[in-house]
């Protein structure tokens, strides 16, 4: 598979969820590779800086792959745990959609809000944070849960005043040169 072209198919933040989606592609004879993997269990913190993890599969496999792991029946999110923690319940359609994986704007709204945090004392990482910010408010065709509009502002105010403090620095520091 190395000498082929390889594409992504889903990207995952959790290294469980990305497990189970390689587990069933392996299952139905779909070759997988799986990038950021090593990051996300070694330094949890930098997985979205890092994007994350993604799924990729052969050019040729991407079509039944995406088909697989769309399909219902693998939908194992809820599934079998209800029985495992003896609630014989299903999960209202709300809740499943509540906390499904991350489409690719909440990704970078979560991306974003995690550059914007780290920024704070490494400021080298706000433009990083800025460039995250734009993409994920540029990218408006995707929906955005409350969870990830929640960190998407909390990383636009963040950015807003680190951004607001190096221009101060700048003028205090340099506005005093020429007199």
């Amino acid at each position: 598979m190395p000498s082929e072209e390889l594409v992504t198919i889903a990207i995952y933040s959790n290294p469980i969820e990305a497990r189970l989606a390689k587990a069933r592609l392996e299952e139905s004879g779909v070759t997988v590779s799986l990038t950021g993997e090593e990051i996300a269990l070694t330094q949890w913190s930098l997985t979205q800086a890092n994007g994350a993890i993604r799924v990729q599969v052969a050019a040729r496999d991407a079509v039944r792959a995406d088909e697989i792991l769309s399909d219902p029946a693998y939908d194992d999110s809820y599934e079998g745990l209800s029985e495992v923690a003896g609630d014989a319940t299903s999960p209202e359609p709300d809740e499943v959609q509540q906390y499904g994986s991350p489409n690719q704007r909440e990704e970078l709204a979560n991306r974003a809000y995690r550059a914007a945090m780290l920024g704070i004392p490494y400021i080298f990482l706000q433009p990083y944070a800025t460039w995250l910010l734009w993409h994920a408010s540029s990218n408006s065709d995707l929906p955005l849960r409350a969870e990830y509009a929640r960190r998407l502002e909390i990383a636009q105010w963040i950015n807003f005043v680190m951004w607001l403090l190096v221009v101060c620095w700048i003028v205090v520091t340099f506005g005093s040169i020429g007199r």
